[in-house]
């Protein structure tokens, strides 16, 4: 079972990640898009990266990428 120290080391870079995507492609972030830590936790635990979490995100929320 992991730490909750370990849980944190991983989902904090994860979760810096996924709002660097966001920003970049669709120029929103994490709270713009009212994503909250808990559901982004869940995703982090089961080893999502998090380009496909974004990915995921955007299609289900029919975000326009504008790379």
């Amino acid at each position: 079972m992991e730490s909750v120290n370990s849980s944190t080391e991983k989902f904090m870079p994860w979760r810096e990640e996924v709002n660097r995507i966001l920003l970049r492609d669709y120029f929103i972030d994490l709270d713009m898009a009212g994503v909250d830590d808990e559901f982004l936790l869940g995703h982090c635990n089961l080893d999502q990266k998090p380009f496909e979490f974004v990915e995921w995100f955007a299609v289900k929320y029919d975000l326009h990428d504008f790379r």
